[in-house]
């Protein structure tokens, strides 16, 4: 269910309640998970420190 979103939707509370329209937004749980991966993908590179003089 991971879709990537480009655009911005304006739901108003009338469309809410009148057409039932619904936020199209990621659940938390997906989000939470997308980012436990990307902390994987990322502690998985090498680190160099650039920071000592010679």
């Amino acid at each position: 269910m991971s879709v990537p979103v480009d655009k911005i939707s304006i739901v108003t509370v009338r469309e809410i309640i009148e057409e039932q329209k619904r936020l199209d937004i990621r659940l938390v749980l997906e989000v939470l998970k997308s980012a436990e991966k990307q902390k994987n993908i990322k502690s998985r590179q090498i680190t160099i420190d650039f920071s000592k003089e010679k």
